[in-house]
């Protein structure tokens, strides 16, 4: 019997205003090699110019995140910092949607046929995570076109 990859994880949150100080209070010297997806949520009033290019110099995979209205950590509520995650050992798809508003049917199929959904089993343990703008007004449409698909 083949053993399943262990799936391991490093997270944690910053109020550091610097980003690259902020990822190196978090993370602490974190070994990103062979990294399967980067999570970064950060409060909508931090330099999120500077957090993008500090992000893109240490994630080698793929990177996920929004702004925020509030980040929940150990230090309870907060809504000035970052909340930043790295994950090992998941297959992990990521893709952008952009112009939201003429998302449709054919722009779904694609989408699902890019990140080879059909290629999934049922069996498998699988999830399909939206990060979505809320103002877009269309969360729901578009994941039912998506799920469709």
């Amino acid at each position: 019997m083949e053993s399943a990859a262990a799936i391991t994880a490093a997270h944690g949150w910053s109020g550091r205003q610097d980003a690259h100080a902020a990822l190196d209070e978090i993370f602490n010297g974190h070994d990103f090699h062979g990294a399967s997806l980067g999570i970064v949520f950060a409060s909508p009033d931090y330099d999120l110019d500077a957090l993008g290019k500090a992000v893109a110099a240490r994630f080698p995979c793929s990177v996920v995140g929004c702004s925020t209205a509030g980040e929940i950590c150990s230090l309870g509520y907060q809504h000035t910092g970052v909340a930043a995650a790295v994950i090992h050992g998941i297959d992990v798809r990521v893709a952008s949607l952009d112009d939201l508003q003429s998302f449709d049917e054919q722009r779904a199929s694609d989408l699902v046929d890019r990140l080879g959904v059909s290629e999934i089993s049922y069996d498998e343990h699988a999830v399909m995570l939206t990060l979505l703008d809320g103002l877009c007004m269309r969360e729901e449409s578009l994941c039912n076109q998506i799920y469709l698909a």
